[in-house]
């Protein structure tokens, strides 16, 4: 055997009884995930999403007060997850007026974060400051943090004196053990967020070489007109309409907004990757026309209807604009942005859309579907309009979300207004948040209905094979309801 042989065996075997080397953590992570909008489209292939919940663990509908177990400190433990990870979301309702939480982070025994629950979530407490936290008065019955919280080795929450009707939800990312991540600190300063964030309604990306193609053009009734045929490679960078304004009569707007439709193709597909009507599309939902300003979606000051999810195309893109309805469609205003697009399309998922009425039974035992999809990508959005009994008991039903084929879900929650961090069916009516809102709530001609949305940005749930959204209609499934519902998600079928 020859020496040459011989050292590269020796060198072998150093290597393989060498500790793994750390490997940069998917980007962006934590706070940088917040403000890298533009990187919505690249799969997350090391990144696995999971939430820890006070669901009812029998199956039932009992869904607070359910806790992992209670430490030597008598404490409830939330959430006891080793990493590296980011938790995104914290969501609570229900608790006591002298209520903790303590954040414990890579073991350590005293807590970095231990404040009264309020406190939390009342935007005045560095660094959890409005608008990334809110509580139940502009959440409508919610309590939310989309502070991110990220950790190398462990991280566990804890509360104490929490009463006897406590619901919590946390969501979370994982990433690969090998990955190298900066561990949250009390000192981490999100004012770069905070101001993105209170400019929702603006384009959050930082794109400066655009071009602009506009217009102006009547819709005829049933017809289907082309905005914009583009050859690429290129990536649109948003989508602004102008159909109607605050002085449009409620009917007509209505009209407008559920029988125009907005019509994507990519790349010479035969079946659409976007087909939704537009009081679904820019969050609205299905009642009317309503003030919405989320970051991704909805309307702006001057009354046009805006997207701003960034959308890579290879070889062509066309956009469409619908009609389903009886009569024409006026002085419809239209301004795309579109750049060029120089990266590989190997990691890029394109921009999709899942949209279906279904009309669920009581004791049907079927849950509702918002999304079924394979292949691989991430889901980065929901907006649902439900319309059941007057006593809104179709808001009891549970969201349950599978990936990449595991029956036991990933995300189990507590209830869809907790879902869309509201809380109470919703208490305190309807609101637009960057991230979240309920844009309608209301009994009205025998029934309650309700619209809202939820956006997953920097807490994106990646899928590589499968990935099923579900809700339940009724706490088990025992609520009659119609429910529209429209899915957003990056999406690649081939890898």
């Amino acid at each position: 055997m020859s020496k040459r042989v011989l050292s590269l065996i020796a060198v072998l075997i150093v290597v393989a009884g060498m500790a793994p080397v750390q490997v940069a953590a998917p980007e962006p992570y934590g706070l940088d995930a917040l403000l890298q909008f533009d990187r919505l489209p690249y799969l997350k292939s090391d990144v696995h999403a999971g939430g820890q919940s006070s669901y009812d663990r029998t199956g039932g509908n009992v869904d607070s007060d359910n806790y992992l177990y209670t430490d030597a400190l008598g404490d409830f433990i939330l959430l006891d997850l080793k990493g590296p990870g980011t938790v995104y979301r914290v969501w609570v309702t229900g608790f006591a007026n002298d209520a903790r939480i303590k954040f414990y982070f890579d073991g350590e025994a005293t807590p970095r974060v231990n404040i009264l629950l309020r406190d939390l979530f009342i935007g005045t407490h560095p660094p959890f400051l409005t608008p990334l936290v809110g509580n139940s008065r502009v959440s409508s019955g919610g309590f939310f943090s989309y502070v991110p919280l990220p950790f190398q080795q462990n991280i566990k929450i804890a509360a104490n004196g929490v009463g006897s009707l406590f619901y919590y939800n946390i969501g979370y990312h994982i990433y690969t053990p090998d990955a190298a991540v900066t561990t949250w600190t009390t000192a981490q300063d999100n004012t770069t967020a905070r101001e993105m964030w209170n400019r929702a309604g603006q384009d959050p990306k930082r794109d400066d070489d655009n071009t602009t193609s506009s217009g102006a053009l009547n819709l005829a009734a049933g017809a289907a007109q082309t905005l914009f045929d583009v050859a690429g490679p290129r990536a649109i960078s948003s989508l602004k309409l102008r159909v109607l304004d605050a002085r449009t009569e409620h009917a007509v707007a209505t009209d407008i907004l559920n029988n125009v439709w907005l019509r994507i193709y990519w790349d010479d597909e035969t079946n659409p990757s976007v087909f939704a009507p537009l009081g679904a599309f820019f969050a609205m939902g299905r009642f009317g026309f309503y003030p919405t300003r989320s970051l991704a979606v909805g309307i702006d000051e001057s009354d046009n209807l805006y997207v701003y999810f960034p959308m890579p195309f290879e070889k062509r893109a066309i956009v469409q604009l619908v009609s389903q309805r009886s009569v024409r469609t006026d002085n419809i205003i239209y301004e795309i942005q579109h750049r060029s697009f120089t990266e590989s399309f190997r990691n890029i998922g394109y921009f999709k859309t899942q949209y279906s009425l279904q009309s669920a039974s009581a004791g049907d035992g079927k849950d509702i579907v918002i999304l079924d999809a394979t292949g691989a990508g991430h889901l980065v959005g929901v907006v649902l309009s439900l319309q059941g009994r007057m006593d809104f008991n179709f808001l009891e039903g549970d969201e349950r979300i599978f990936i990449d084929g595991n029956p036991t879900p990933a995300i189990h929650g507590t209830g869809a207004e907790d879902f869309f961090n509201g809380g109470w069916y919703f208490e305190n009516g309807a609101f637009t948040l960057p991230m979240h809102g309920s844009t309608f709530q209301t009994t009205q001609n025998g029934y309650g209905k309700t619209a809202a949305y939820r956006f997953f940005l920097q807490d994106a749930l990646p899928f590589r094979k499968q990935i099923q959204v579900n809700l339940e209609h009724g706490g088990t499934n025992d609520a009659d309801a119609e429910v529209w519902s429209l899915a957003f998600f990056y999406h690649q079928t081939n890898r």
